[in-house]
C-alpha cells in the first residue's frame, strides 16, 4: 500500500477550497450582472411606458384642440344612422373615414346637408359589399330627419 505525502494531501485540499470559492464567487458575479440587467430593462419599459403615455395624452389632446363639432359633423352622424337602418347588417356597417373633411357632407341652406358616400357592409349572403350612398338630412328644432329617401348604388 502507498501512502500519500501529508503535505500533498493538504494542496490538494487548498486547491479543491479554492476552486469552490471560485466557483461561488463566479456565480455571485453572474447573478449580480444578471439583477443589474433585469433592473435596467424595467427601467428602459417604465421610461418607454411613460413617453407613449405622454404622447397619447398629446395625441389626444391635439385632436380634441383641432376643430370644434359642426353641423356638419351631426349631419354626418345621423345620415350614418338613417343608412343603418336601411341595411340587412348594420353591425358590419364601416363608412368612410374622414367623410367631412373630404367635402362628402354639403350644406345645402335652410339647415338641410347632402350626404354622398359608402359604406362597406355585409349582404344577405354574409359578403362584404361597398354601396355608395346619397341623402339629404335636415336640422329641426326637435332632432334629425331624413329628407326624402336614400338613394343606394354599387
Amino acid at each position: 500500500m502507498k501512502y500519500e505525502d501529508p503535505v500533498e494531501i493538504l494542496k490538494k485540499i487548498e486547491e479543491e477550497k479554492r476552486e469552490e470559492r471560485d466557483l461561488f464567487v463566479g456565480l455571485v458575479i453572474a447573478l449580480v450582472f444578471f439583477a443589474v440587467l433585469f433592473l435596467l430593462f424595467m427601467g428602459c419599459m417604465k421610461v418607454l411606458e411613460s413617453r407613449t403615455n405622454r404622447e397619447l395624452e398629446k395625441m389626444s389632446v391635439n385632436q380634441t384642440e383641432e376643430r370644434e363639432p359642426t353641423y356638419e359633423d351631426s349631419a354626418w352622424i345621423y345620415a350614418q344612422e338613417f343608412v343603418k337602418r336601411a341595411l340587412k347588417s348594420p353591425r358590419s356597417a364601416k363608412f368612410e373615414f374622414g367623410a367631412v373633411a373630404k367635402g362628402s357632407v354639403k350644406y345645402l341652406g335652410n339647415d338641410t346637408y347632402s350626404v354622398d358616400s359608402y359604406v362597406d357592409a355585409e349582404n344577405s349572403f354574409g359578403a362584404s359589399i361597398r354601396t355608395y350612398f346619397s341623402l339629404k338630412v335636415q336640422s329641426r328644432e326637435d332632432g334629425w330627419y331624413l329628407v326624402g329617401d336614400i338613394d343606394f348604388s354599387e
